[in-house]
């Protein structure tokens, strides 16, 4: 029996939506690959800040103005190092600072992008902007919809994403997981009511 293209779509929402824990390797790319824009920073000593040297004290200056906090935030957001991330917010580090060497994203930004849902609901449990835009408009949403990361794109729906915002070019998530040929997060975003 040939099923036509809306029977066809709704078994493959169904077989998202039953999906428990099950591990996509698509999932876990590589977050050098289709970086948007110019997310690309200055190469750092990744090894200090995966350690957490920059945190342990070692450095007054790091961790002393809001400044140095935010920009610690930042660079940790950026590395995946949840722990960086928490001890920098305890101590003070604006959650929702945006980082003008790169385009204005927000460490939510960074770890949407890094698709690391356990680092999202930590900053905005902390009060970071689920809807914050760079300064191409995009939300953390938009990044994880353009890089096709599905569970991030429930993930952020989850904490309260607006799904309906746009980006410079006019495109909503939907729009651009669409664009993109992005059938997972598509999948994802049509199934939770994203609006095209």
């Amino acid at each position: 029996m040939k099923l036509n293209f809306k029977e066809q779509l709704m078994n493959k929402i169904l077989a998202v939506l039953n999906k428990t824990n099950e591990t996509d390797t698509n999932e876990k790319q590589d977050p050098t690959q289709s970086r948007p824009r110019k997310m690309q920073r200055q190469d750092k000593d990744e090894e200090s800040y995966a350690k957490g040297d920059m945190l342990s004290g070692q450095s007054d200056h790091a961790a002393g103005s809001e400044e140095d906090l935010n920009e610690i935030l930042f660079q940790a957001a950026e590395d995946d190092n949840l722990l960086g991330v928490e001890d920098a917010l305890q101590r003070g580090a604006d959650v929702n600072f945006g980082d003008r060497n790169c385009e204005g994203n927000t460490a939510l930004h960074f770890l949407a992008f890094r698709n690391n849902t356990d680092g999202c609901v930590l900053v905005c449990s902390h009060g970071a902007d689920v809807n914050a835009q760079n300064d191409f408009g995009e939300t953390p949403l938009h990044l994880a919809a353009a890089r096709n990361l599905p569970e991030m794109c429930r993930c952020l729906a989850d904490l309260g994403a607006n799904l309906g915002i746009r980006e410079q070019g006019n495109l909503t998530a939907l729009k651009l997981a669409y664009e993109s040929g992005n059938e997972k997060s598509y999948e994802a975003l049509y199934t939770i009511g994203a609006p095209k």
